[in-house]
């Protein structure tokens, strides 16, 4: 008998705040706009279904330098995929290094958000 190693496939994050560390982490989800979250920090927001409650869940991409380049070039609706694919060593030991993302869209799964009342109180 003979063993053959199986390589690690690329792993779909899940969760409110995915942690990508694997080079190949990704997630996916129709863009329901730019949040701001507790600390200041704009992140993308995904749409990623509903849960057992028929309510909304969304994932928050964390707000990386890298990432806050396709700010302005995602429209609301549109199926996106955000892949890890790289990592820049950081020059300091004060910075942490980068992470370099690839933004996919395929508009095939784009979907039309209803209009919500924003309430401005």
């Amino acid at each position: 008998m003979v063993w053959e190693t199986v390589e690690k496939g690329a792993e779909r994050l899940m969760g409110m705040y995915p942690k990508f560390e694997e080079i190949g982490d990704y997630v996916e989800g129709n863009f329901s706009g730019i949040v701001e979250d507790d600390y200041g920090n704009r992140r993308i927001e995904l749409y990623i279904g509903q849960d057992e409650y028929d309510e909304p869940k969304y994932q928050h991409l964390p707000p990386a330098a890298d990432l806050r380049k396709y700010y302005e070039k995602l429209n609301r609706g549109e199926y996106v995929k955000v892949e890890f694919v790289k990592v820049i060593p950081s020059n300091s030991e004060d910075f942490a290094d980068k992470k370099i993302f690839k933004v996919m869209v395929d508009h095939s799964r784009d979907v039309e958000f209803g209009d919500e009342e924003e309430e401005d109180e």
